[in-house]
């Protein structure tokens, strides 16, 4: 692949930065945001991050959310797409 992002997608992740992504995120972690956010809207992006930090075990940092949200938004582009 040209692009490590097309790698990442491949493998089921996205890169949460378009040409040098140093931290992926799974497409079955952003999919399940998507629905936990659709059943209960309160339950956002910062709330998300701090789960998946405490799950990982590192400590949360408000970048991580800068992160995540962006890998979020070009995942919600693909849906878009697709359908």
């Amino acid at each position: 692949h040209k692009y490590p992002n097309e790698t990442l997608i491949s493998h089921g992740y996205i890169g949460c930065s378009p040409l040098y992504p140093s931290v992926p995120i799974s497409l079955w972690t952003l999919a399940t945001f998507c629905q936990s956010h659709q059943t209960c809207p309160r339950f956002g992006i910062q709330a998300q991050c701090k789960v998946l930090c405490h799950l990982h075990s590192c400590p949360y940092e408000p970048y991580l959310k800068t992160l995540l949200s962006a890998a979020y938004n070009v995942y919600i582009d693909i849906l878009h797409w697709v359908d």
